[in-house]
């Protein structure tokens, strides 16, 4: 078992309602990042490899929020932050069901449910990555919410609203979607469809310190630096 740190034994005993009068600054989040191991950005140093994204992009820097939502206070202090954040842009008292994308995105997305009093099922994931809905009985008129870990390209997102659209295509789907991270880049961002949907990115914070690039224009690929998969080479990008 891995031994915390002593900073991440405090941080794993923060109370889940702490930042419900004074919200969680941008700041305070990227220390938990970095207290949970979750937080890497490219130092320059091109012997060290950069991030293939899951979408097949580049990147200099890496979030990999399932080291913070792995601790339950943790995730409850997000969710609620959503909350909060939804509450000040949405007019709507009673919220039937929240939905996050399969699987980094589940437990939040639980979490949120069970502030607003609302149902929740996990979705499911093909394995060409298509998420799928086949435990909501969802029916006409449903108000639901659409909950996201981190928006990259939105195709995930874009994923999760066919897919609850193909139950039941009478429902209302909020038309904003709460996530905690937005890392996107607007010439990137596959929202065009989601925005035809009426669909907007709500985030908590923005991280537009990590840029995101195809392979050939990568300059760290140009540079000869390698290029891996963060979650499954974790030992190469985590802090020492």
């Amino acid at each position: 078992m891995r031994q915390k740190s002593p900073l991440l034994s405090l941080i794993t005993k923060i109370p889940p309602l702490a930042f419900v009068n004074d919200p969680l600054s941008k700041e305070q989040f990227i220390e938990i990042a970095k207290a949970c191991d979750a937080y890497w950005i490219h130092n320059g140093d091109l012997a060290l490899p950069h991030a293939e994204l899951a979408s097949g992009l580049c990147s200099n820097g890496y979030l990999n929020l399932m080291n913070i939502l792995q601790y339950p206070n943790l995730s409850q202090i997000l969710a609620q932050e959503i909350v909060s954040n939804i509450r000040t842009i949405s007019y709507f008292t009673t919220i039937d069901w929240v939905f996050g994308s399969a699987y980094t995105a589940t437990g939040l997305a639980k979490d949120v449910a069970n502030i607003l009093d609302a149902q929740w099922v996990p979705l499911e994931k093909k394995a060409q990555g298509e998420q799928i809905c086949t435990r909501a009985n969802l029916v006409p008129e449903d108000i639901v919410l659409h909950v996201e870990d981190i928006i990259t390209t939105g195709k995930s997102a874009l994923s999760v609203d066919t897919a609850l659209r193909s139950v039941c295509p009478d429902i209302f789907i909020i038309p904003y979607i709460s996530a905690v991270i937005d890392r996107s880049a607007t010439d990137i961002l596959v929202a065009e469809e989601l925005t035809l949907r009426d669909s907007a990115f709500y985030p908590l914070f923005t991280l537009r310190e990590f840029w995101i690039s195809s392979k050939e224009t990568c300059p760290l690929c140009t540079a000869k630096s390698e290029r891996m998969k963060p979650k499954a080479n974790w030992v190469h990008f985590s802090a020492p």
